[in-house]
């Protein structure tokens, strides 16, 4: 089999990259100084604590090189600022960090928006290397410049779009293995897929595909038996070095080993559980294979529709992967690109059921781009005889795809664009609160920064808690508070929702539980008083946002399983509130916000 073109970047590629750089950065600026993800601002601050010293992040529902990356990049960021003499120590960098999170949010931002270019050219260069044409790598590149999950995923600081860019590489270096069965390209490739691993747990999906691809190998008689062997252990071998060396913690902290162990005890029902919560799709599930015919459904629906390729592209891959299997030179390609896509979706089946959101299919979508012109030729040559009638009918059907996606992407970098309620809501409260009155304020609600009350009541409150994953550098960030004030801080208590739990808990019952300190920071409350209670502690005003209501009417029971919450809800209805900010009042994004004042309670 003839060698392929050994890849360059020709003029259309750049092209392809300049759309893909303009249509992220349409929405890589939203809500600046602020975010609302959640995701996001926790990366950030993960990042940001291994600059203590401490390079254990104390965490792993994520490995940890994207924190190395930013932590990097923030070091980069404080080297210039002292240079120049905007900071004085790394201690004023700290403090400026804990009271000014735009600059740190938007240079976070950029790192996965730099990923999230590189992943485009990558997948324009496995489509080259698959097909030899440059109009199939054209149209793959195109497809994911503006394929809205890849857009959308390079806006904000998760660990979704690295970790797809170091899988595509690892496949894009593995393929070579169709052409010569060579042991450099398999190296290379299982440490890149062992990066994966440690940037997010995608990693896993191509030590599975490999495996299976080298077996092929030894059962059609390309390898004999000592050369299966000696790649087979170069894999896993290479693979967990690439991974310890992104996240070594994984392997030196037996935290992750203790979750991971919990985690399919639960999916596979060893542990005997009868019910599980799936917090995202907020339902209880049978874990097994009662589960798995129902999340095969959820998971397709959601990577064929709107959330995932769009119905345009996903009859263009499909086509073009039927094709491409038929294919004699083309087969061994597309079955190497099939084979993590599968295994993605049988693991997330299995042990995610109801999980998988459009961010997740970052990681597969960017396989499935190479097929994309072949499927639009294949349907066209079954239609039209005439070469260029073909070709003009082709390039527009390439033309529809991109465009339903430009379209979504449009729209979607708008919508990220509106100004949102919980910022007009900081500053409605700055302007007409005063500064002493104790509000209390949900955790994903308003930014407020904490002034000396407030930290002092979080310095007894950690006091009392046992050391977790939320706890370290806790007692450094408050310091680091007291002697960097924000000018705007305020005299905050917060209250968060127990998301991730089917039925309430104490914040006493939440804190003697490994699995729930490991799930969010136990400093903010969540389980929430009586309005009379509240108001005899000291609270003047409670702040809510739709976003509470809205979990609590997901539950067919509310009633039975969050009590406290509908009670403390129920409560806040009976009182007029003193500001209500609806963003549809104001083209704007976010959830509604009350703001009310237990003042006149009672009278």
């Amino acid at each position: 089999m003839p060698e392929p073109a050994k890849p360059s970047a020709p003029s259309h590629l750049w092209v392809i990259l300049l759309v893909a750089a303009l249509l992220r950065l349409g929405g890589l600026f939203h809500d600046l100084p602020f975010s609302y993800f959640g995701d996001e601002l926790h990366f950030m601050k993960r990042a940001m604590a291994l600059g203590t010293g401490d390079l254990n992040p104390h965490w792993f529902h994520k490995p940890a090189l994207l924190m190395y990356v930013l932590l990097l990049a923030y070091g980069l960021y404080f080297v210039a600022g002292y240079v120049v003499g905007y900071f004085s120590s790394v201690e004023h960098f700290a403090g400026e960090f804990l009271t000014n999170h735009g600059p740190f949010l938007l240079i976070g931002r950029m790192v996965v928006f730099l990923c999230g270019v590189a992943l485009v050219a990558v997948v324009y260069f496995i489509a080259r290397r698959v097909f030899r044409q440059p109009v199939f790598a054209l149209a793959a590149g195109l497809v994911a410049a503006v394929a809205p999950p890849l857009v959308a995923s390079s806006q904000e600081i998760k660990a979704d779009t690295p970790s797809a860019l170091l899988l595509a590489l690892s496949v894009l270096l593995y393929l070579r293995t169709v052409e010569k069965v060579e042991l450099r390209s398999l190296i290379i490739a299982a440490l890149l897929a062992g990066a994966a691993m440690g940037t997010k747990y995608y990693g896993i999906v191509l030590v599975a595909a490999y495996g299976l691809w080298e077996l092929s190998l030894l059962v059609r008689h390309t390898v004999d038996k000592g050369t299966f062997l000696k790649r087979t252990v170069a894999l896993l071998g290479f693979f967990i070095l690439g991974f310890f060396l992104t996240s070594p913690f994984n392997f030196l902290d037996p935290t992750w080993g203790r979750a991971v162990t919990d985690q399919v005890m639960e999916r596979l029902n060893i542990s005997g559980e009868e019910l599980v919560f799936a917090q995202d799709a907020h339902l209880q599930f049978q874990p097994g294979p009662r589960a798995w015919l129902a999340a095969a459904g959820d998971f397709l629906s959601k990577l064929f529709g709107r959330q995932g390729m769009g119905l345009p592209l996903t009859l263009a891959v499909l086509s073009g992967l039927v094709v491409s299997l038929f294919g004699k030179r083309t087969r061994p390609y597309a079955i190497l690109l099939t084979l993590p896509v599968l295994i993605f979706f049988l693991i997330s089946v299995v042990f995610s059921p109801f999980h998988v959101k459009s961010r997740h299919f970052v990681a597969i979508i960017p396989l499935l781009c190479p097929f994309a012109w072949p499927g639009i030729e294949g349907l066209t040559r079954a239609f039209f005889k005439r070469d260029r009638l073909r070709r003009i009918v082709a390039t527009g059907l390439l033309v529809l795809v991109a465009f339903t996606g430009l379209a979504r992407v449009w729209a979607d970098n708008r919508e990220r664009n509106r100004g949102d309620s919980r910022t007009v809501a900081y500053d409605w409260i700055l302007e007409n609160l005063p500064p002493a009155e104790l509000i209390l304020v949900e955790d994903d609600g308003i930014p407020l920064q904490p002034d000396v009350s407030s930290i002092s009541r979080m310095r007894r409150r950690l006091a009392e808690l046992p050391q977790g994953p939320f706890t370290y550098h806790q007692e450094r960030r408050l310091d680091l508070l007291e002697k960097y004030p924000a000018v705007e801080a305020r005299n905050i208590d917060l209250l968060g929702r127990p998301w991730w739990l089917p039925r309430e808990k104490t914040d006493e019952e939440i804190a003697q539980s490994f699995k729930d300190l490991d799930m969010s920071n136990p400093l903010t409350s969540r389980y929430p008083l009586s309005l009379e209670e509240y108001r005899d502690a000291g609270v003047r005003y409670v702040v809510t946002t739709s976003l509470g209501y809205r979990w609590l009417d997901a539950f067919a029971d509310p009633e039975q399983r969050f009590p406290a919450f509908v009670r403390f809800y129920g409560s806040l209805k009976e009182i007029a509130p003193i500001k209500t900010i609806d963003p549809r009042e104001r083209d704007g994004k976010g959830p509604v916000i009350w703001i009310h004042d237990l003042g006149s309670l009672g009278h």
